[in-house]
């Protein structure tokens, strides 16, 4: 028998082989295994392509959170300077829970940048509910002394707040909401020697 023919047998036993246990195999269960892959993998494709739908749907549903700064106010003096906080009320118009994650934020008097900082205490906001998030900032008195110098130019001084909130969305990922507030800040009449 020329070497051929014996690797042409070898083959043919593998394959014919093979046939035979998917032949047993579809006997036993019923099904052949090359079926069952073939609608393993198709199942999955299937539920991907419901999940990457849903979630694209999803993204429309959602709504972002309502930011808006309620008061600032000086709580307490140190030896470097002043305490202050800045309490915002954010309004959570989705029916789930929206974690806050964390809060960047700028403060600007009369165009001069006065206060930068990043805060990451997590707070809850209950769906279809509100809460009171506080910014402790604290102000040294250099600072505090530059911008009360810039009032001499400033009849009316204003104040900027840029501030970026962070919330952890289910299915979405982070979703960072702006806020900004121009404000004049009102001051009785002040005679200034510096």
């Amino acid at each position: 028998m020329p070497a051929g023919t014996v690797e042409s047998l070898a083959w043919r036993r593998g394959f014919g082989s093979q046939l035979q246990t998917d032949c047993y195999a579809s006997r036993v269960t019923g099904r052949n295994p090359r079926t069952r892959r073939t609608a393993a993998t198709l199942s999955a494709v299937a539920l991907l392509a419901l999940l990457v739908a849903g979630c694209a749907g999803f993204g429309h549903l959602f709504k972002d959170p309502k930011v808006v700064l309620r008061e600032a106010t000086v709580t307490g003096f140190s030896s470097a300077g002043a305490d202050l906080s800045l309490d915002f009320d954010v309004v959570n118009p989705n029916g789930v829970r929206l974690p806050l994650s964390g809060v960047d934020y700028q403060v600007w008097v009369n165009g001069e940048r006065f206060l930068v900082g990043t805060e990451r205490k997590r707070v809850d906001i209950p769906g279809h509910g509100a809460a009171r998030v506080t910014l402790p900032v604290s102000i040294r008195y250099d600072d505090f002394l530059r911008v009360l110098k810039s009032l001499k130019d400033h009849p009316r001084p204003v104040y900027d707040i840029q501030a970026e909130f962070r919330f952890d969305v289910p299915v979405v990922g982070t979703v960072r909401v702006p806020v900004r507030e121009h404000r004049e800040i009102h001051l009785p009449e002040l005679k200034l020697h510096i």
